[in-house]
């Protein structure tokens, strides 16, 4: 369990990384929530809003396939800078 504390920290931190980060232009926006996740672990919900594409299956599985290495970048650089909850990504499709 981290206290409330460190949890600010964290979010702090993870704010600064990808407020320092140039997101694909895809990415419009992101919002991070701290929380815990199924085992009862620190984590961070990083909520990257993305523009919509229509209801094609395909071009969706092709972006989320291409903003993969993206958010491994990105968690990989929140936890570089010291954040010890785990950061969780969801998706998430700007209203058209």
């Amino acid at each position: 369990m981290t206290d409330d504390r460190t949890r600010q920290q964290d979010l702090a931190a993870a704010r600064q990384v990808l407020d320092g980060m140039a997101l694909p232009p895809e990415i419009l926006r992101y919002a991070i929530e701290a929380g815990e996740d199924h085992s009862g672990d620190p984590a961070l919900w990083v909520t990257l809003t993305v523009a919509p594409t229509g209801r094609d299956r395909l071009a969706d599985e092709r972006r989320i396939g291409g903003l993969l290495p993206v958010m491994d970048e990105v968690r990989n650089r929140i936890l570089g800078a010291g954040v010890r909850s785990w950061p969780y990504f969801r998706l998430a499709e700007a209203a058209s």
